[in-house]
Formats: C-alpha cells, sequence, structure tokens
C-alpha cells in the first residue's frame, strides 16, 4: 500500500451549489433546498485541478471497475461557498483500492472532513452481489419512510459534471454492462445527498453534521428509492441527535445505510 500527503492552499473554493442542492431537494421530494452548502459539497473538489495528482488513482487495474465502498461526510464549521478554503489529503491505495480522507479549513479554522473508499473488482464479482432484503423487523413505529423521485439520465448526468465524477458506469449503459451491471448506476454520493435533503425535511430544525453510509448494492437509472428513517438517540430534551437512514431499492433491497449525526442547537 502506498500512501501521499497533498496540502492545496491556493484559494480552492467550493463549486457553486445552487444547482445541486436544487437537484438534491427535487429528488427527496422536499419543498426547500436551503441556503447552505449540502454536506456533500465537498465532493466537488475531488475535480479541482490542484488534486489531479492524487486522482490518477481512481483509476481501476485493466479489466476492473471502480465501486463506491463507503462514504464519510463530517462537517465541524459552516461551509462558505465564497470562502477559499485549504484542503490536506491523505490517499492510500493498493492493488484492491483506494481511500482519500480529506480535511478542509478556512482562515477561521477547521470546516469539514471527508472519508471515500473505493474498491477496484471485476465484472465477475459484480456479478455476485445479489444484496440484502429489508428486513421487516427494522420498520418500527418510530420509523418514518420517504419515496424519492425516480434518477433520471439529465439528473445523474447534472450531478457527475458538477462533482466531476468521471466514472463511466454512471453516463454509459455499456460500460455499466462491460462493468457488470444491468444498467446505469446511481452515484453512490448522490443517494447520500438525497439522503440529506430527506433527513432534513423529517426534522427541519436540525442540521445534518455527519453522515457514514455503507454502499451495498446498487441502484439503477429510471429507478425510485425509499428511505427508512429511523431515530437511534436523543439529547435531553427528546431531540433527535443520531438517526438511521437505511436506503431500499424498488425490489426491496437494502442499496445503503446513512447513520448521521443531527445538530439540534
Amino acid at each position: 500500500m502506498t500512501c501521499d500527503v497533498i496540502t492545496v492552499s491556493d484559494g480552492v473554493r467550493f463549486e457553486t451549489c445552487k444547482t445541486l442542492r436544487s437537484s438534491l431537494a427535487h429528488l427527496a421530494q422536499s419543498t426547500k433546498s436551503g441556503a447552505a452548502a449540502p454536506l456533500v459539497a465537498p465532493a466537488s473538489l475531488l475535480g479541482h485541478a490542484v488534486v489531479a495528482p492524487l486522482m490518477r488513482a481512481m483509476a481501476p487495474p485493466e479489466g476492473m471497475s471502480v465501486l463506491h465502498e463507503s462514504q464519510v461526510f463530517r462537517r465541524t464549521g459552516a461551509y462558505q461557498l465564497d470562502t477559499p478554503v485549504t484542503i490536506k489529503i491523505v490517499q492510500k491505495a493498493s492493488t484492491s483500492g483506494v481511500q482519500f480522507d480529506f480535511s478542509l479549513s478556512d482562515a477561521c479554522g477547521a470546516v469539514g472532513e471527508m472519508q471515500t473508499r473505493l474498491r477496484f473488482v471485476s465484472s465477475e464479482t459484480v456479478s455476485t452481489f445479489k444484496g440484502s432484503a429489508f428486513p421487516t423487523h427494522l420498520d418500527t413505529a418510530e420509523t418514518q419512510w420517504r419515496t424519492s423521485r425516480a434518477f433520471n439520465s439529465q439528473q445523474i448526468a447534472d450531478y457527475v459534471r458538477l462533482m466531476h465524477d468521471e466514472n463511466p458506469i454512471h453516463t454509459d449503459v455499456q460500460a455499466a454492462k462491460r462493468a457488470g451491471f444491468s444498467n446505469v448506476v446511481v452515484p453512490g454520493m448522490q443517494i447520500a445527498g438525497v439522503a440529506e435533503y430527506v433527513l432534513s425535511d423529517i426534522w427541519p430544525l436540525a442540521a445534518i453534521s455527519e453522515m457514514k453510509v455503507r454502499f451495498m448494492a446498487p441502484v439503477f437509472l429510471g429507478e425510485t428509492v425509499r428511505f427508512a428513517v429511523t431515530p437511534r438517540k436523543f439529547d435531553d430534551q427528546s431531540r433527535v441527535v443520531v438517526a438511521r437512514c437505511i436506503v431500499v431499492t424498488e425490489a426491496g433491497l437494502i442499496a445503503a445505510i446513512a447513520d448521521t449525526a443531527l445538530d439540534c442547537a
């Protein structure tokens, strides 16, 4: 395994998030897109030119594809879209995959962290991914359900453009099939972003300060997903401070599990 570190301090800025906010809110069927940058906004930094030397590690070995294994977003301050940020990235790469750890700060201090874990897989391995059915015992009296709109090709294309995601399985059906999938795959971080708006719709007074997502099965172009949102921990004022959001496909499979921390202050 190799480990590289890069620190960028030449005024890197977040991409404009107006289109991103609107798209994610629309897919979540939320009436408000909000004024703040989404928790997933730092993902746009993956495509910044100064990060390019590390991004080459995202290219899989010949004959293999890249799958998103897990994602962590942590907000420790306010994301200011017009304020330059310094980013420090630690990349750990091996023949089986790569991990990126981002630390973000501005003139006032730390504002956030992001971790992306990618796995290199063969089409034969992809064909063995069956996914797990959503078990009925997880649908408790406290669970709230929400359904997304269908992920269409324009929404996916807009997302990958904003986030500089060049993985062809998200836009090219033939590339997706060569990788072992039946259709174009919705980006995992796009689903995570929609989940953020679902949570904000359920608890509008809370801010999502952390999201840890494990991706378990693909969501395909044209599909809707259901979100099963369950509170996991309350503060001394009975406000939800930890929640779990399970993303369920049209086939009833668990596509992702997102554990989230909410700031009710």
